[in-house]
């Protein structure tokens, strides 16, 4: 649950989804991601080690082959975030508070040939 928060919060930071858009499309050097999005090199480059340290993209330390100079190019890694209402609850309250719920509803299953029915409803007390 903690990764998932961070996932969000790094994606909630301005450049982060422009820049894995980009990275869709093919990996790139950071300098290449500052130009494209005209954006300071130094502010691409600590979103990158954001979303680096959240696996939403990985860096590989690279020669540029034109003018033999280091570089870090940065490619997008497959990732997918599921979220629910349920998620949202949990994240927001605890994951043991949200997995409790509310209600219970109590029913019975049905035989062959019968229907189940639902025998009644049991509320969780608030003790806060």
């Amino acid at each position: 649950m903690e990764a998932l928060r961070e996932r969000l919060r790094v994606l909630g930071k301005r450049y982060s989804m422009e820049i894995i858009a980009l990275l869709s499309e093919g990996s790139r050097y950071i300098s290449q991601l500052s130009e494209e999005l005209g954006v300071p090199y130094a502010t691409i480059q600590n979103r990158v080690v954001e979303l680096e340290r959240a696996g939403l993209v990985e860096v590989i330390d690279a020669v540029d082959e034109a003018s033999r100079r280091a570089v870090r190019l940065v490619r997008a890694v497959n990732f997918r975030l599921e979220i629910s209402p349920r998620v949202l609850r949990e994240l927001w309250m605890g994951e043991a508070e949200a997995r409790i719920p509310r209600r219970i509803r109590i029913s019975t299953y049905p035989r062959e040939g019968e229907k189940g029915r639902t025998l009644g409803t049991l509320r969780r007390e608030s003790y806060r």
